[in-house]
């Protein structure tokens, strides 16, 4: 099984568009959140005893060139307080998205459930690809917990 299911959640988001991070719960060992914004869908999930999480990014524009030779994006979490967490994800091209695993970290955690904007942009370049609020990441957090153990 792969870890992310972007078919599903683009379908769920084109569907209706979410003002906050919706959650899917599939398996007892598998968390995702996923979230639209501009022409992309952004989701992040986790599978138990992986020690990791991992980032897809889906284009659902017809216009697909901000995307061409997509190999590393930074995420960008602002805090309420101005702060910010910053990871960069190395991306690999599947059917539609590209996806990357990233490290967990205990800060980045932190920023994700109480943070108030994301942002992925190009690495290679600095083209924002996705800018989101946080509406809905803590309950992300909570259930990345009760399934993953992160």
């Amino acid at each position: 099984m792969r870890p992310i299911l972007p078919t599903l959640a683009l379908m769920t988001c084109l569907a209706t568009p979410a003002p906050a991070w919706e959650l899917y719960r599939l398996t007892d060992d598998y968390a995702a959140t996923g979230n639209t914004a501009g022409e992309y869908v952004v989701n992040i999930s986790c599978v138990r005893d992986r020690g990791t999480l991992y980032l897809s990014i889906a284009p659902f524009g017809m216009d697909r060139s901000a995307v061409d030779g997509l190999t590393k994006v930074s995420m960008q979490i602002t805090l309420p307080d101005g702060r910010s967490e910053q990871v960069e994800v190395a991306l690999t091209p599947e059917r539609d998205s590209f996806d990357g695993p990233f490290p967990v970290r205990a800060d980045w955690l932190a920023a994700f459930k109480d943070g108030r904007e994301m942002r992925v942009s190009r690495t290679d370049t600095g083209l924002e690809l996705f800018r989101s609020d946080m509406k809905g990441t803590g309950a992300a957090r909570l259930l990345f917990a009760e399934r993953c153990g992160i």
